[in-house]
């Protein structure tokens, strides 16, 4: 904390008067008082100006000078008495105003103190002590404008006051002008060289974070004052912002053992201990501190920290409910248990104390960005978009926020607005990986493999240990075709992340890829080893049994992956193939019916709306497959995929279909469908011309390729 000076009180003897023969003995008796008090014989020098006193009892000047003494002596009260006796003698004596002033301040009379010294100033207005002082009381009542004047003038009157400097910064300070209280500062330490300037200082560079500064301006007031723990231990926490541990704890410990009952001091040691990883070290001084003084809650919340990093989240939640008691209305207290209470897994005491936090303060944007985490956790997509809004609203330098907002805009399907959130995390922080990553994979969403690909390679250059950068990058080279590469980058995950079963299910996809697909469901199972609920180890692994033909434990997959999620269609469209496969029409149609219930590609629901329908002319359910038609003719409008529809329908030509579009998805599926429909019509030949074209050039992502496969081994469908 900054502290102001006071100017000191005028010393010296006032001019004496009096008649000639008593003036001779009182001015003897006064002068003995002199010689005494200048020999800090503090009470025969009072007894002397006693004597002199009651020789001439209306003398000012000797009230004024045994009110000196008395204060000398502590004896404040009274020597207030006799400044006022002085005053009363001769109203006229500047001095006299001014010491009263300072007596009346020191007792706590602080309006009669501003009293005195406006008297002071109005008796002479040139004195440079008395604006100072007048500075310190405007300064306590909270006129930063006034108390600046007055030390404005007081320096007006003397450019080299000891105090007005010193006291003019630390105004300067806390009205934002820190280059001009560094100026002022400055001065004071050439003109007042004295610890209380340097100490001053050293606070004003912290605050500045100049902490190199700071610890050698407080190396200097200790220098000048050896027996103050105020400094030494100031010193202590420049060197913990200093991220000098080592010289905290000295300093630390030797505040302690200037003082043993400073709580302060053992937890700023703790708090160092606990930066080199001393966690024992660090609780002993916490569990110290609070037992000095157990009302202390910082004490409380630090040993909340060590006993996380302890991993003891429990203890740290006691800590912290301890805080919350000892400080009820500090918005950050509750910030800090909802983040453990997160830790914990109890989202919505979290998301509580998130609420508290804000409530208490209304601008906090940590507390909105952590709330807005947890209602991404708690699947309020919307309420933590929100939160995120007003979190980067209040604080726009949060490269988190924008990043984690691009998370969420992804998950609300606008990736492009992820994009522009992620260039903004970036601009902020140039070395942020996690958003360089996140920004592929918004790419490579966009299907912009080129820019995807250079922003994985970019994240992973920041960051060679990146797990995450390469996980996303294997991906990209999957989609890319090139299995090998996407296995390297998996490899890489795995030697960074052994546990990481996600690694082990795009290891699959990769090996799917290259046609290996009994090595690719061995990767899949060890991801269901890791996590049992890997929804989509369960659909990619019944995809590569339904390669494989193993229809069953495609079905089983697909059963379990829908118990997991019924989200999704994926896992409907594997079994409902398998069903097909099986011949098992009826089950198949249903099946592609809840797919395109819960699919929210249009595309997705397209196809399976075909595919029910085919399924259902297959079980002889003409009128239900006609149904399915209609539905499919609404989504496919004027897309190509209408002239297949057409021509299941009994309506369109054969030729349009496959002539209309040269993309190898719409020909892998239009021309399964196609001889699919010509094996109900008993077209043996042209529908295998069909099928057989989809195996030799068909895109084999498409599940409809795998289908194709197993029809043209079929001479008809019933």
């Amino acid at each position: 904390m900054q502290k102001l000076l006071l100017s000191a009180a005028a010393a010296g003897f006032l001019a004496l008067s009096g008649t000639v023969a008593m003036a001779e003995t009182a001015q003897e008796l006064a002068d003995k008082s002199h010689k005494l008090f200048e020999q800090k014989d503090m009470k025969a020098s009072l007894d002397a100006i006693n004597e002199a006193i009651k020789l001439e009892s209306k003398n000012a000047t000797y009230f004024f000078e045994r009110a000196r003494i008395k204060r000398s002596l502590d004896q404040l009260k009274s020597a207030i008495d006799d400044y006022s006796k002085s005053i009363e003698l001769d109203p006229k004596v500047v001095e006299v105003w001014y010491n009263r002033g300072l007596l009346k301040w020191a007792t706590n009379d602080k309006e009669g103190a501003v009293a005195d010294w406006n008297k002071a100033i109005e008796i002479n207005p040139n004195y440079a002590n008395a604006y100072n002082n007048r500075g310190v009381s405007k300064w306590e009542a909270g006129d930063k404008e006034g108390a600046l004047q007055d030390y404005n003038e007081a320096i007006r009157l003397d450019p080299k006051h000891p105090d007005a400097y010193s006291n003019r910064g630390v105004v300067k300070r806390a009205m934002g002008d820190m280059k001009g209280a560094l100026e002022d500062y400055k001065i004071a330490a050439e003109v007042n060289p004295t610890s209380f300037v340097f100490g001053n200082r050293g606070n004003m560079k912290v605050a500045t974070e100049d902490y190199k500064g700071a610890i050698e301006d407080y190396t200097k007031a200790i220098e000048l004052n050896p027996d103050n723990p105020e400094y030494v231990y100031n010193r202590a926490l420049a060197r913990l912002d200093a991220e000098d541990y080592d010289g905290t704890i000295e300093d630390a410990t030797k505040a302690i053992e200037m003082d043993p009952k400073d709580e302060s001091a053992y937890e700023t040691r703790a708090k160092a201990k606990r930066q080199k990883n001393d966690l024992e070290g660090a609780l002993a001084d916490l569990n110290k501190a609070i037992s000095l003084n157990s009302k202390h809650s910082p004490s409380f919340a630090e040993r909340a920290l060590v006993y996380k990093d302890m991993e003891n989240y429990k203890a740290a939640l006691a800590d912290q409910n301890k805080v919350i008691v000892l400080a009820p209305n500090v918005s950050d207290n509750y910030l800090e248990r909802g983040v453990t209470k997160e830790d914990l897994g109890d989202l919505a005491g979290a998301k509580d104390d998130f609420s508290e936090a804000i409530r208490l303060e209304k601008d906090n944007a940590d507390a909105y960005f952590n709330r807005g985490n947890i209602k991404d956790k708690l699947h309020d997509k919307k309420g933590a978009l929100e939160d995120y809004n007003e979190s980067i609203r209040l604080d726009g330098k949060q490269a988190d926020a924008y990043n984690n907002r691009g998370l969420i805009k992804e998950d609300l399907d606008d990736r492009k607005g992820a994009i522009e959130d992620y260039n903004k995390a970036l601009e902020i922080d140039p070395k942020y990986a996690t958003a360089m990553s996140n920004r592929a994979g918004a790419k490579l969403d966009l299907k912009d493999l080129e820019g995807s690909m250079k922003d994985y390679d970019a994240a992973i250059a920041m960051d060679p240990d990146f797990a995450d950068a390469y996980l996303g990058r294997g991906i990209l080279q999957i989609e890319l075709g090139d299995g090998n590469k996407a296995i390297e980058d998996f490899k890489k995950v795995l030697s960074l992340d052994p546990e990481r079963g996600q690694a082990h299910c795009q290891m699959g996809s990769a090996l799917q890829v290259l046609g290996k697909n009994e090595q690719a469901i061995e990767e899949y199972n060890e991801a269901i080893r890791m996590d049992k609920r890997d929804f989509v180890a369960y659909v990619d692994r019944g995809f590569s049994y339904l390669i494989l033909n193993d229809l069953k434990k495609c079905i089983e997959d697909s059963n379990h992956a829908i118990k997991l999620s019924t989200e999704d269609p994926a896992p409907y469209l594997n079994k409902a193939l398998a069903l097909c496969l099986q011949k098992n029409y009826s089950a198949s149609a249903e099946t592609f019916k809840q797919a395109s219930k819960v699919g929210k590609d249009p595309d997705v629901n397209l196809r399976a709306h075909v595919l029910a329908a085919l399924n259902l002319k297959c079980a002889g359910q003409e009128q239900e497959a006609q149904k399915e038609l209609d539905k499919a003719k609404e989504i496919a409008g004027e897309k190509n995929m209408i002239h297949v529809v057409h021509f299941i329908t009994g309506k369109g030509e054969m030729d349009k279909i496959v002539s209309v579009s040269s993309d190898p998805v719409y020909s892998t599926v239009a021309r399964t469908y196609l001889g699919m429909e010509l094996l109900l019509q008993k077209k043996i030949d042209e529908a295998k011309k069909q099928l057989q074209w989809v195996v030799d050039n068909g895109n084999n992502k498409c599940d409809e390729y795998y289908l194709a496969k197993g029809l043209i081994s079929l001479e008809t469908l019933p």
